[in-house]
C-alpha cells in the first residue's frame, strides 16, 4: 500500500466516528475555521495569527541550567536523564535512568533530596521510563520493567505501588503509559511490534485504556493507528522489521478531559474524552514533502557496510531487511507533539528531506514546533535550541535537557514569552 492508499484508510477511520459528508471546506482568506461534524468540533486552520509582535520566542539564554561534568555535588552529574518534571512550586525533579533516582532542585537550582534506587522492594525501580506529577504534588512512576507504578509523596516518601494487573485481562503483554490526568488516573496503550503488523502492508491498530488511580482497568477508550507496514517472517530467529521507513509515528498527550493522539499521514491531531468519544479534530495546511529517490538509494549500500563484520547468519538477517524493505511516496506531516500544562498543542516540524538518510531513518525532528492554542487556532511557530530535547510546556516557561558537545547533559529551564495574541 503507497501512501495515498494509506490516506484513504485514515480518512475512512476518521469518517466513521465523525461524518465527512457535506463538511464545507476552508476557503481562500480564510485564515481559521470551525465547523460542527456529528457532535465532533473540527478546528482547521490555513495559515498562523501570530505577528512579528504578537509571537512566543523563548528566552536567548537559560534561566536555570543545573549539570556538571564533575562537581562537589554528584546530584549534579547525570548519567542518563529519562524524564523531567516541574512542581507547581517551581521545583524540578529529574529521573537519571542509570541511577534509577529522582533528584529533586529548588528553584535555584541546588539539589533538595533524592529517592528511588534499583532493586525490587518498595520505593525501588527496574527500568522508569516516565514519571508525572499528580494531585499537585505527588510523583507517579511507571517501572516498565517492574511492570509497576509507584506513588511517592513530593518529599520522596514512599507511598504505594500497584501493578498492571488488568493488562493481562485483555491480552496486553506489552505497554506503555503516555500520561496521567491530575487525578492519577491514567492511560494504557497497547505497544505494538512487528508480529502486530498485517501480512500485507497496511496499518497495525492499538488499543487505548482508562485506568484508575489504583490500577484497576475502568474501559476501553479507543482503537488507533499505531504502525505501518507489513508482518515479515523471521530470519535465524530473528524477527526482521517490517515497518515502511519513513512512515508516520504515533503520538499521544493527555490534558484534563482526554487522550490527544496523531498520526501524522496528514496533518491532523484528533482528541477521545475520557468516555471514549472522539470531540475534537485539529487540522493545518499542509503541503506533502516526497521522499527522495537518493535517499532511498542509500538504505542497501548502507545496509551492506553495516553486515560486513557479522556472522553468516547476521549477514542473512541484513540481507533480508534489504530485500523486503518498503518505502513511502511522501514524508509524515510532522514528527511529534506534546500537550502544555495549559492545554495547548506544540507540534515538532519533520526533518526536511534534505536530512534524511539511513542514520536518521526515523525522522527525529526539527528545533521548529507549531503551537496551537486551546481551541485548535494554529498561532506560530516557537524554535528551540539545537541539542535540546524538550520535556515540558508551561504558560511562561519550556523544561528540558541540553546536551552539549561532550553529550554531557544538562536539564534547562527556559523563559517563554507571553502570547499577546
Amino acid at each position: 500500500m503507497r501512501a495515498t492508499a494509506l490516506m484513504m484508510v485514515i480518512v475512512m477511520v476518521a469518517c466513521g466516528s465523525a461524518s465527512c459528508g457535506g463538511e464545507p471546506p476552508i476557503t481562500e482568506g480564510e485564515r481559521f475555521v470551525v465547523r460542527d461534524s456529528s457532535g465532533v468540533r473540527i478546528s482547521e486552520s490555513r495559515d498562523s495569527a501570530w505577528t512579528s509582535e504578537t509571537a512566543q520566542r523563548l528566552s536567548g539564554t537559560p534561566a536555570l541550567e543545573i549539570g556538571t561534568l564533575s562537581g562537589p555535588d554528584p546530584a549534579t552529574t547525570f548519567t542518563f536523564v529519562r524524564d523531567v518534571v516541574r512542581f507547581p512550586d517551581g521545583r524540578t525533579a529529574v529521573l537519571d535512568f542509570l541511577t534509577r533516582e529522582i533528584r529533586v532542585f529548588g528553584r535555584d537550582g541546588q539539589h533538595v533530596l533524592t529517592f528511588g534506587r534499583e532493586g525490587d522492594g518498595p520505593g525501588e525501580f527496574r527500568n522508569p521510563v516516565r514519571m508525572s506529577v499528580v494531585h499537585g504534588d505527588s510523583v507517579v512512576v511507571w517501572d516498565m520493567d517492574g511492570r509497576r507504578i509507584s506513588v511517592f509523596s513530593d518529599r520522596g516518601s514512599f507511598g504505594r505501588s500497584f501493578p498492571f494487573s488488568f493488562l493481562d485481562w485483555n491480552g496486553l503483554f506489552s505497554a506503555g503509559v503516555p500520561g496521567w490526568f491530575p487525578d492519577a488516573s491514567f492511560v494504557v496503550t497497547h505497544t505494538v511490534s512487528g508480529d502486530d503488523l498485517p501480512q500485507s502492508i497496511g496499518i497495525a491498530m492499538a488499543q487505548w485504556h482508562l485506568a484508575g488511580a489504583d490500577g484497576e482497568h475502568v474501559r476501553q477508550l479507543t482503537t488507533l493507528p499505531a504502525r505501518y507496514g507489513r508482518s515479515l517472517a523471521s530470519v535465524g530467529g530473528y524477527q526482521v522489521n517490517g515497518r515502511t521507513r519513513f512512515s508516520p509515528e504515533p503520538s499521544s498527550g493527555l490534558d484534563s478531559t482526554g487522550l490527544w493522539h496523531a498520526f501524522p499521514l496528514t496533518y491532523e491531531l484528533r482528541h477521545v474524552t475520557r468516555e471514549g468519544r472522539l470531540d475534537r479534530i485539529v487540522r493545518r495546511a499542509w503541503q506533502p514533502k516526497p521522499l527522495p529517490n537518493e535517499v532511498r538509494a542509500s538504505y542497501p549500500e548502507w545496509y551492506e557496510r553495516r553486515g560486513e563484520n557479522l556472522s553468516a547468519a547476521g549477514r542473512a538477517r541484513v540481507e533480508a531487511e534489504v530485500r523486503q524493505m518498503t518505502f513511502m511516496d511522501t514524508l509524515p506531516a510532522f514528527s511529534t507533539f506534546l500537550v502544555t500544562t495549559d492545554g495547548r498543542l506544540w507540534v515538532r516540524a519533520y526533518l526536511e528531506p534534505e536530512n534524511l538518510g539511513p542514520d536518521n531513518w526515523g525522522g527525529t525532528g526539527t528545533n521548529e514546533w507549531s503551537v496551537f492554542d486551546r481551541d485548535g487556532r494554529w498561532l506560530g511557530t516557537v524554535v528551540t535550541p539545537s541539542g535540546f530535547t524538550v520535556h515540558e510546556v508551561g504558560a511562561d516557561y519550556v523544561l528540558g535537557v541540553w546536551r552539549d558537545e561532550l553529550d554531557v547533559q544538562y536539564v534547562r529551564v527556559y523563559e517563554l514569552s507571553a502570547d499577546t495574541f
